[in-house]
């Protein structure tokens, strides 16, 4: 549930009976999630480069590309 909409009060079951009934408001709901979620991964790619964490980068492009970069 959207952060957003818990500090509006807004109960889970209205929510999600939203999703179900506003098929506009679901979908602007998972494209601002996306959103939200790329942006947390540029943060801390960012973050990662400028400490030149080698073990950051490491686990976020385990996370972002398993299939190349996941643990043999």
């Amino acid at each position: 549930m959207p952060v957003a909409l818990r500090l509006a009060q807004v109960p889970k079951s209205t929510y999600y009976d939203w999703l179900l009934r506003y098929p506009d408001f679901a979908q602007q709901v998972e494209r601002a999630e996306a959103e939200a979620v790329a942006a947390l991964e540029r943060a801390a790619l960012e973050l990662a480069i400028g400490e030149r964490s080698e073990g950051m980068i490491r686990w976020l492009l385990e996370r972002r590309c398993p299939e190349v970069y996941r643990k043999q």
